[in-house]
This record gives C-alpha cells, sequence and structure tokens, in this order.
C-alpha cells in the first residue's frame, strides 16, 4: 500500500475496498485485515488520511467488527460522526468570527486587556465569506510552526487571490474560548482586508 499505490485517500479507499473484499475468503484473515487497515489509518499523522480510517470504520468496522464491544463501536460511530464534516473538501461549520483591524495583534502584544476585548471588530459569520476557494488558517501568536508557516502562506495568497482564493486567519481570543450566543467566538484576521 505504501510503496505501489498513489497515496491520496480516493485512491487508497478503492485499494483498500479491493483487499477487505478478497479477504472475505476467510473470516480469520478478514478479521485481521480489518484490524490492521483500520489501526493503520486511525495512526496516519498524513494529512488527509483520516478520510480512509473514516471509510473504513463506516463501510466495514462499524458494521461488521462482531468481536469489538458495543461501547467502543459506539464511541467510534459519534467519532465518525463528528468527523466526517472536517474531512479535507467538506464544507466547514459555520462560525461566528470578529473580523478585527489589522493593526490589532500588534497593539495587544503589548496591552493583556486589549488582548482580550471581543468587542473591537464586527461580526460575522463564516458562510459570510464568498469564494470559490476559501483557506481558513487556525494560529497563534507564540506557535513557533505559525510562525513559519504565516509568511510562506501570506507569499502564496499573494500569488493566488486574483484568482477568488480568499484566507481567514483564525486565532483564539488571548489562547481562551470566549462564549458568546451560544457559539465560539474567535478572533480573525482576514488578509484580504489587511
Amino acid at each position: 500500500m505504501k510503496k505501489w499505490v498513489y497515496q491520496i485517500p480516493d485512491t487508497l479507499i478503492k485499494e483498500v475496498d479491493k483487499l477487505i473484499e478478497k479477504s472475505r475468503t476467510d473470516p480469520q484473515l478478514f478479521r485481521y485485515m480489518l484490524i490492521t487497515l483500520f489501526n493503520y489509518y486511525a495512526k496516519s499523522q498524513i494529512m488527509g488520511m483520516d478520510a480512509v480510517y473514516i471509510h473504513i470504520a463506516e463501510k466495514y468496522y462499524i458494521p461488521e467488527a462482531f468481536w469489538s464491544d458495543e461501547d467502543f463501536i459506539n464511541k467510534l460511530k459519534d467519532r465518525v460522526e463528528k468527523s466526517k464534516p472536517t474531512l479535507i473538501g467538506q464544507i466547514a461549520h459555520d462560525i461566528q468570527l470578529v473580523n478585527l483591524p489589522a493593526d490589532h495583534f500588534i497593539a495587544a502584544a503589548e496591552d493583556e486587556e486589549l488582548k482580550k476585548n471581543p468587542y473591537l471588530g464586527t461580526f460575522f459569520n463564516l458562510s459570510d465569506v464568498k469564494a470559490e476557494y476559501l483557506i481558513l488558517f487556525f494560529w497563534e501568536a507564540d506557535c513557533g510552526h505559525c510562525k513559519t508557516a504565516t509568511p510562506e502562506l501570506y507569499r502564496v495568497y499573494q500569488e493566488l487571490k486574483d484568482r477568488d482564493v480568499k484566507v481567514v486567519a483564525v486565532n483564539l481570543l488571548g489562547g481562551e474560548e470566549v462564549k458568546l450566543n451560544g457559539s465560539i467566538l474567535l478572533m480573525n484576521m482576514d488578509y484580504t482586508t489587511g
């Protein structure tokens, strides 16, 4: 699977289906193949491979893994239902955000109260952002990976913005969740507004 199959979910799912279906000739082989592939893709650290894991769980493991206890199967069902909308290519859940002035994070670096004030910008829903392609970039000011990725994402955005690509950079307010009207309020910095 690693050497001869393209490592993209759609292709892997077709090959996983072939392997599992061919293993049905022997119940022990079927169980071994299902558990092995299920665990392999459940532990994958490669982005997008969760689609393979969810496919195996939904098509084979939940309905056919009679050896698993009911509690595990119920937790797996719950995890699959919660994870499916987060797969690459799916439409994101609508969330409420605050569009902050471009200089907010610079000013907030020196002012702790300013950092925690959720009423400085304008509220909007993610569904209000109209673009052919929308990139959600979740970042934290103290994150080393973010410090590396943010300038690179901005560079790429400059090349793609004329192709109806928008980036919404989302930052938790001071690293904290703030409840407002039953939804989590996230701080937003949109490259398209500065």
